[in-house]
């Protein structure tokens, strides 16, 4: 039913304004025919004379002459109305900001990322009675309210925060025969409504995105928890059990076979506690308790330098008691970097440098090595190390070191003072 109305109002809009120039171009015809003629009588003093005297005939062929020029006016008045017209027609509209209003309330029923674009082209198509409304999002996406016209398009750049979301594309009314402009002060505050409206909404759908990917890793990493106590700690500790059980009937009546299953069982354990160790590693480095986080990135870059790979650290004088997450997150990130510049960079030397700068943290390492291809895309150790940076705030970047090399960037946000 609304749009119905809505389509109706666009016919009655865009049909009104072509009469309303039809109907003042047939009275502008009419008396400018008239005022020739009347000049024409005038000028040969028809006026005085006697009907039966009168030598002009009606159908005569200075008649088709006044009406020739008549219609030959025409054309520079209808010039000059068009665009009075079209503008009285712009003026006759609703307030710009009840316009916004109306957009923005068919806007906040459609807030998915699938069914906003549709809803934002076709709530401007409606309001502001546009015959083409595109929305192009950074993504490649297009949504479109129909065939694109021929007619030149107003585009708009959609962004907020420094951040590109996409591009406005409209094509303006055609009135009368005459494009009409598009307030611009109306299409500046749209923008900037409709730019944060998709930003909220693709934070919303990142946020949601981020909860399923901590949901699935907490149960992923309980499941492989459980896995390893249930198939390796379990069946361990149980033969364990029945080892020393077997020992003891055995003490007296054969010592050697006791010693002997003693042995064994001491060498069960062994490998069961360094069970438990990889376990907590993998939970949490132990580096970090035992050392902290920078003596721990010392440790680190001290073990992955190798003859052919000079590692170098600088850490901030000023240190800090640090969240437990950010903590994890930087040994992790600064471990998996230089693994694959070990691995993979080919680099003589790496630097590992963390600072505090405007209440974060900011982590640097850098090689001279081959660095990214031309065609590189993000393997599951960058995915990892980005993932790790986002769950708390942060962000990570990978670009080209100059002059060679790759250097990968990490900031955190801290709040000092909390810690976990």
């Amino acid at each position: 039913m609304i749009n119905t109305v809505s389509r109706s109002r666009l016919h009655l809009n865009r049909l009104l304004p072509t009469l309303t120039l039809a109907i003042l171009l047939a009275f502008w015809w009419a008396t400018v025919y008239q005022l020739l003629v009347a000049g024409w009588w005038l000028l040969n003093g028809y006026f005085t004379l006697a009907p039966e005297r009168n030598p002009y005939h009606w159908n005569g062929l200075i008649d088709w002459a006044f009406m020739l020029l008549a219609l030959l006016s025409m054309w520079p008045m209808q010039h000059w109305l068009r665009p009075r017209i079209a503008l009285l027609a712009e003026s006759s509209d609703d307030d710009p900001y009840v316009t916004i209003s109306r957009v923005l309330a068919r806007m906040d029923t459609e807030l998915t990322a699938e069914t906003l674009p549709p809803a934002i082209i076709h709530s401007l198509a409606e309001t502001l009675n546009l015959p083409y409304v595109a929305l192009a999002s950074d993504d490649g996406s297009l949504a479109e309210t129909g065939p694109r016209p021929i007619t030149p398009l107003v585009s708009l750049s959609l962004s907020y925060q420094e951040q590109s979301l996409g591009e406005l594309r409209l094509a303006p009314r055609v009135v009368a025969g005459a494009l009409l402009p598009i307030d611009g002060r109306l299409l500046g505050d749209l923008t900037r409504q409709i730019s944060l409206t998709l930003y909220a909404t693709r934070l919303s759908a990142e946020l949601q995105e981020s909860r399923r990917r901590i949901v699935t890793a907490g149960e992923e990493g309980r499941r492989l928890l459980r896995r390893d106590l249930h198939d390796g700690l379990g069946p361990a500790l149980a033969t364990m059990t029945m080892q020393a059980e077997t020992a003891r009937d055995l003490l007296r009546d054969d010592p050697v076979a006791a010693d002997r299953l003693l042995a064994e069982l001491t060498d069960q354990a062994q490998a069961t506690v360094a069970e438990v160790r990889r376990i907590v590693h993998g939970l949490r480095p132990p580096a970090l308790d035992e050392l902290g986080l920078f003596g721990a990135l010392g440790v680190l870059a001290e073990g992955l330098a190798t003859p052919d790979l000079s590692v170098t650290i600088r850490l901030p004088e000023q240190r800090p008691p640090l969240p437990a997450a950010v903590e994890v997150a930087v040994y992790r990130i600064a471990q998996e970097a230089l693994t694959n510049i070990r691995r993979h960079a080919g680099a003589q030397s790496a630097a590992l440098a963390l600072w505090f700068e405007n209440d974060g943290l900011r982590l640097e390492v850098a090689d001279d090595g081959a660095g990214l291809p031309q065609e590189s895309r993000p393997g599951m150790g960058l995915s990892t190390m980005r993932e790790r940076a986002e769950e708390i705030g942060g962000t990570l970047s990978v670009q080209q070191n100059q002059p060679k090399g790759t250097r990968v960037t990490a900031q955190f946000p801290l709040e000092f003072g909390e810690t976990s």
